[in-house]
C-alpha cells in the first residue's frame, strides 16, 4: 500500500454525496457533484477538510450544470469552464481528486443538446486538467476522466466512446501523460445478490454484452497498457432502480466482488466502489433506508482495501490504433485497412481480447475515412470526364 495523501482511503467503501459521509465511519469514500457554471472571474468554491480529516477519500466531480445547460457547456466556452474549475480547486481545502463531468456520451448531459463527441471531451478535459494543475498546491491533484454511462448508443457505443476518450489522452511528445485516473459507473439489474456475479448479456444487437454489475470488467479489459497503473474509481453504482428499505445482501456482495477482482493476481485495482445516492434528488437515494444501512456495515465489517500493485517499469509506449493513420488517398487507407483487419484476426487468434476490442472500435472509424476518400474519388473522376 503506497502512503495515502490527505483525502485518500485505503478502503473501498463509499457513498454519493457528502451527507451521507456518517455511515463510513471514517473509511472509504465520499463523492460530491457541484455544478460551478462558467464564469471565469467567479472564485466561489467549498472546502471538503471537515470529510478529509475523519480519513475519507474524497472525490469531486465538477460539472458545468445539469440537463441543458450541459455537463460542460458547448466548445467556445471551454476555455472559460477550464478557468472556472481552476478558480473552484485553487479556493477549496481537503480534496485533489477531480472528475470533470458526467456521462457525457449521454444525451441528458448535452449542452443545449449538442452532441459532446470523444474528441470534444477529450479537448475540454485537457483543458480544464491543464488549469487545475497549475494553481498553487494542486500541482499533482489527479484530474480524472468523466466515467461514461453504460448500455447508451445515443453517441455511439459506451464501449467505442470509452476507448475513443483514452486513446484522444494517449501520451504523446507534446502532452506527456495527460490524465491521473479513470472513473466508472457500474449497475445491476435487480436488488438479488446473484445479480451481482451473473454474466447476464444485452439482447440484440449488443447481444455480446454484459448487461449487469459485471459491465465493470468489460471496461476494465480495455484499458490500454499505457494507462493500467491508474487509479481506478467506481463513482457510481446501484441496482437500476428504487433502493428497497431491506437488507438484501446485494451490498455485501457488491463488495465482495470488487474484493476479489482487487485480489487477482495482475489485475488494475479498483479504488472504491460507491453506492449512488445519499441525498432524495431521485428514486435512487439510500437515506433513511435502514435496511441498506445494515447491508452496508455487515460489508463493512471485511475491511475490503484496495491491494496496490506498481506499473510495469518499462517505458510507456502509446499504442497505435487504425485512427492514427494519416493517409487520406483511398489506394493507401484501403491497404491500411486490410493490413488492420488482419492484425485484428490475429490479436483475436492470441487471445488478446482487449486489444483486439479497441482495435475493433477504432477501426470503424478508419473505414469511414476510407469509405469518404472513394466517393470523393468518383466525384473527381466524374468531374474529369466532363
Amino acid at each position: 500500500m503506497p502512503t495515502l495523501r490527505r483525502g485518500e482511503s485505503e478502503y473501498i467503501y463509499g457513498v454519493h454525496d457528502r451527507g451521507g459521509a456518517h455511515v463510513l465511519e471514517g473509511k472509504g469514500w465520499v463523492v460530491q457533484t457541484e455544478e460551478l457554471g462558467r464564469d471565469p472571474n467567479d472564485w466561489g468554491s467549498a472546502s471538503y477538510a471537515e470529510l478529509a480529516d475523519q480519513g475519507l477519500g474524497i472525490i469531486v466531480r465538477l460539472n458545468h450544470g445539469y440537463g441543458p445547460n450541459g455537463t460542460i457547456p458547448v466548445v467556445e466556452f471551454y476555455e472559460d469552464f477550464a478557468v472556472r474549475c481552476g478558480n473552484w480547486v485553487e479556493k477549496s481545502d481537503g480534496c485533489h481528486i477531480w472528475i470533470i463531468g458526467n456521462e457525457p456520451n449521454l444525451g441528458c448531459e448535452r449542452p443545449q443538446w449538442q452532441p459532446i463527441r470523444a474528441t470534444m471531451y477529450a479537448n475540454c478535459y485537457r483543458l480544464c486538467r491543464r488549469e487545475i494543475r497549475r494553481r498553487p498546491g494542486h500541482e499533482t491533484d489527479q484530474v480524472i476522466v468523466a466515467a461514461v454511462g453504460p448500455w447508451n448508443v445515443e453517441t455511439g457505443h459506451w464501449m467505442q466512446y470509452f476507448v475513443s476518450v483514452l486513446h484522444e489522452l494517449n501520451p504523446n511528445t507534446e502532452y506527456g501523460m495527460q490524465l491521473e485516473g479513470i472513473a466508472l459507473h457500474t449497475y445491476a439489474i435487480g436488488c438479488e445478490p446473484a445479480g451481482v456475479t451473473a454474466n447476464s448479456y444485452m439482447d440484440p444487437p449488443h447481444e455480446h454484452w454484459r448487461y449487469g454489475f459485471r459491465t465493470y470488467m468489460e471496461f476494465m479489459e480495455v484499458i490500454p497498457h499505457w494507462a493500467r497503473h491508474l487509479p481506478v474509481y467506481i463513482t457510481e453504482t446501484n441496482q437500476n432502480g428504487p433502493w428497497e428499505n431491506r437488507n438484501t445482501g446485494w451490498v455485501q456482495a457488491a463488495y465482495a466482488e470488487i474484493d476479489r477482482w482487487n485480489r487477482a493476481g495482475g489485475e488494475q485495482p479498483i479504488r472504491c466502489l460507491t453506492l449512488y445516492r445519499w441525498e432524495e434528488y431521485d428514486h435512487w437515494h439510500i437515506k433513511g433506508k435502514s435496511g441498506v444501512f445494515d447491508d452496508l456495515e455487515l460489508a463493512q465489517a471485511h475491511g475490503y482495501q484496495w491491494a496496490a500493485r506498481r506499473p510495469d517499469p518499462d517505458p510507456i509506449v502509446p499504442e497505435l490504433l487504425p485512427n492514427d493513420e494519416t493517409a487520406t488517398d483511398a489506394a493507401t487507407l484501403a491497404e491500411k485497412t486490410r493490413w488492420w483487419l488482419e492484425e485484428l484476426m490475429r490479436q483475436v487468434e492470441q487471445g488478446h481480447d482487449a486489444r483486439a476490442r479497441a482495435i475493433g472500435y477504432s477501426l470503424v472509424d478508419l473505414m469511414y475515412r476510407l469509405e469518404q476518400a472513394v466517393k470523393t474519388r468518383e466525384i473527381e473522376s466524374m468531374s474529369g470526364g466532363l
